[in-house]
């Protein structure tokens, strides 16, 4: 966690000392749709998250930081071992996303830009529902033990309307990479994270520019 915010602090600093001409600045929310590719006997649920974000601009160049709250919901195929009908899981994870846009198309309050960028991931908590064969239901609560900080790699595009000169929507559709597992590969069977490598997602901001003044 203290590499991380070091991190952050070190890329504003070196922003600050090297933005020329105009100096823009803005604060952005957003909400955030999931999709995981989460292999055979498994299924998504309804995924969400939600982020606050601090940018600078330079020229066509956005650089963007801040805390995303997100889930990763799914079922999985029961057990005939632990006489379960099906497993459900319930992840919440804070992430920490460095990411920078580049715009390639601007007309009149118009844009679109390359998003990328990378994301640490933070399994907050993890809890596993057993539904059984005989109609009981069981919950294994706080299983944390084999977390570790994950790293992922985003790729997408961000379309932007601009209002009023100090509002701009954004929509953005990316697909996100594990480089770096959020866990352990130490769970018993029943409750194991599957090791998903790649999800895609959209998310919707609303942003709003507090800060332009000549250098």
């Amino acid at each position: 966690m203290r590499k991380t915010i070091f991190c952050i602090l070190l890329l504003f600093l070196t922003i600050k000392t090297y933005s020329q001409n105009k100096n823009i600045c803005s604060i952005e929310t957003d909400a955030n749709y999931y999709y995981y590719f989460i292999g055979d006997h498994k299924a998504n649920n309804f995924n969400y998250g939600f982020s606050l974000l601090i940018s600078h601009y330079i020229r066509n160049l956005k650089l963007s930081t801040g805390i995303n709250y997100s889930t990763k919901y799914y079922d999985s195929a029961g057990s005939a071992f632990y006489s379960t009908e099906k497993h459900k899981h319930y992840l919440q994870y804070l992430n920490f996303p460095i990411t920078a846009n580049i715009k390639i198309f601007s007309r009149n309050k118009f844009s679109s830009s390359i998003l990328a960028g990378f994301v640490f991931n933070h399994i907050i908590d993890y809890k596993v529902k057993f539904y059984y064969m005989n109609g009981n239901i069981a919950t294994k609560n706080n299983l944390l033990a084999n977390r570790q900080l994950g790293v992922s790699f985003m790729l997408g595009s961000t379309f932007s309307q601009t209002i009023e000169n100090k509002w701009i929507l954004n929509l953005s559709p990316f697909v996100s990479c594990s480089l770096v597992r959020d866990h352990k590969d130490q769970r018993p069977d029943y409750t194991n994270i599957p090791n998903n490598n790649l999800f895609i997602g959209l998310k919707i901001g609303v942003e709003y520019i507090f800060l332009s003044v000549k250098s």
